[in-house]
């Protein structure tokens, strides 16, 4: 950037993960928090993730500002995540692979099955059969 102005053509608030300075010009929105990806799958999976955000941000009527808190299991509190957008059944199972591949933890499970406290009763009355 040189001294005649340049280097603030573009204002510093443009480079978040959503940017939305198109929705005054162009009426649109901007997503930067994605990886690039020639993967068709993955570019489903995450245009579908944007569109499910915004059309979740539409139609709810209020909102709180509070940060989820991550549990030892990711994998269980993104899949829960995308449960409560709608990305739910077999129309978005591809969608939730993709999204979920990356993650660490059990996607059925919140926290370790050894801790729950049904399933030992299951265990324990299976090795009396």
């Amino acid at each position: 950037g040189g001294r005649d102005g340049s280097h603030t053509h573009y204002d510093h608030t443009r480079y978040y993960a959503l940017n939305l300075h198109a929705v005054f010009s162009k009426g649109t929105l901007e997503w930067r928090c994605f990886e690039s990806t020639l993967h068709a799958g993955k570019v489903r999976a995450n245009i579908t993730l944007a569109l499910a955000i915004s059309a979740q941000a539409i139609n709810q009527r209020s909102t709180q500002m509070k940060k989820t808190l991550i549990s030892e299991n990711p994998a269980f509190t993104f899949r829960t995540f995308l449960l409560r957008l709608g990305l739910i059944g077999d129309e978005y199972k591809n969608v939730r692979k993709h999204l979920l591949a990356n993650l660490d933890g059990d996607l059925a499970w919140r926290y370790d099955k050894s801790t729950y406290e049904c399933l030992k009763k299951n265990q324990r009355t299976e090795g009396v059969r």
